[in-house]
């Protein structure tokens, strides 16, 4: 593996390299801050999208990439970016169709994505940032539903403490993926990874159709369940 795509890797990676795919020589300390709890997993595989590995051989070795980094950053860009539209969507529709059927819908297209993604790696670049660009759209695009539901349905004399645990256990569920994947991705490869992320959002899924179907959903959105 370059120089420049240890970099690139490294950069948007959350957790150390395996030693099937990390160089003893990199230069470059991996990224270790992500910029938002629910996009954690898609970091893993932004520098795919920019990344080329040419084969190689002992007659040829492989060309540097001096701009694979600022690439992979670009796409790690779209792909969180994508998130802020989809926040500004759900929101507008939920508040038009429903609030259920939105954080349902969002969450049925985020667990799609979790399968669908792992089979777009190695694939065309530009497939790959499309899955991951949607994928980042719709893992957030619920989040702010939660926080509506719990402000809506919740007892007010405890709203902040129920908005509190309900950020806390986000966040929770983040740290235990962030950890998990790299885990994976050495026992089944990337193709399979992610698909372990898929029941969050089916049960999700499930949770809130019950939640639509009970008296007391009248009171989200001011009707519109």
């Amino acid at each position: 593996m370059t120089q420049a795509e240890n970099c690139a890797e490294s950069a948007t990676t959350l957790a150390p390299h395996t030693a099937a795919t990390a160089s003893s020589s990199a230069g470059c300390a991996p990224y270790r801050n992500p910029t938002s709890r629910q996009h954690a997993p898609l970091t893993h595989i932004a520098a795919e999208v920019t990344t080329v590995r040419p084969a190689r051989s002992a007659h040829s070795p492989a060309p540097t990439q001096p701009n694979a980094p600022a690439l992979a950053g670009a796409a790690s860009f779209v792909v969180i970016g994508s998130g802020a539209a989809g926040c500004v969507a759900a929101g507008l529709l939920a508040d038009r169709v429903g609030r259920t059927v939105v954080t349902s819908a969002a969450m049925i297209v985020s667990g799609a994505c979790c399968v669908l993604v792992g089979f777009a790696y190695g694939a065309s670049p530009a497939l790959l940032l499309a899955v991951a660009a949607v994928w980042g759209a719709s893992v957030v695009a619920d989040s702010a539903q939660f926080s509506a539901c719990v402000t809506e349905l919740g007892d007010a004399r405890y709203m902040g403490t129920a908005l509190t645990v309900q950020t806390c256990c986000g966040f929770l569920l983040t740290t235990v993926s962030i950890h998990l994947i790299p885990l994976l991705v050495g026992w089944v490869g990337w193709r399979y990874a992610f698909v372990a992320l898929a029941p969050g959002p089916a049960l999700g899924t499930l949770a809130m159709l019950r939640l639509r179907r009970l008296p007391e959903a009248a009171r989200i959105a001011h009707g519109r369940r």
